[in-house]
């Protein structure tokens, strides 16, 4: 489903970032961690296409990545961010209509179940701030396979989610990516992922 080569980018020819080789199928899953530093950020928007590397390609079913036009990238490659950036004003519902408003893409047509399905059928018409930050991380979720993408790549899901909630929203993640038949890639330094994501690289 997604695969790269060796990868390698620097900024300015100053800092020179090489990112190992992989492939992952439908529905599989990999953890990506390291310290502070080590390029994880750098590695995620090589995937998703907004960079592109000095050496080595990124592909999506057996098609180079950055081929592929911008609208259609965002529509296979979607992106989970740390920041989660919620439109105050809007809901919940709206929030996510107008993420795919602004990315070209077409909401999937069981939205509605997908919503009922991690808990937040009730958090429709409720306003972004009046969410837990668990909830907020499951709208995030929400908004990011809105448009039933190829691949998820999920930046510090779990950042700021005491143990219960981390381990909840990724096993939530993990299920709903299979059964929507797409690929996870965890991009994060949380330790407590290790134990759930069974294969890992490590920067």
């Amino acid at each position: 489903m997604i695969a790269c080569e060796e990868l390698e980018f620097s900024y300015d020819g100053q800092r020179q970032f090489r990112f190992p080789a992989f492939s992952l199928e439908v529905g599989e899953q990999l953890l990506i961690s390291g310290a502070s530093g080590s390029g994880k950020s750098t590695w995620l928007q090589l995937l998703a296409g907004w960079r592109r590397p000095q050496k080595g390609k990124v592909y999506l079913e057996n098609q180079a990545l950055l081929d592929l036009p911008e609208q259609q990238r965002a529509s296979q490659v979607a992106v989970m961010h740390q920041n989660m950036h919620f439109i105050p004003s809007l809901n919940s519902l709206e929030n996510v209509q107008l993420s795919a408003q602004l990315g070209g893409v077409t909401l999937r047509s069981d939205l509605p179940d997908l919503f009922e399905q991690l808990g937040l059928q009730d958090k429709t018409k409720q306003s972004v701030q009046t969410l837990s930050r668990g909830e907020q991380q499951r709208l995030s979720f929400i908004r990011a396979l809105a448009a039933q993408p190829k691949v998820l790549l999920a930046d510090e899901p779990t950042a700021s989610l005491d143990d219960e909630h981390c381990h909840e929203l990724i096993r939530l993640m993990q299920s709903h990516t299979q059964n929507s038949a797409c690929s996870l890639i965890v991009i994060s330094h949380d330790q407590r992922l290790k134990a759930s994501i069974e294969r890992s690289i490590t920067l």
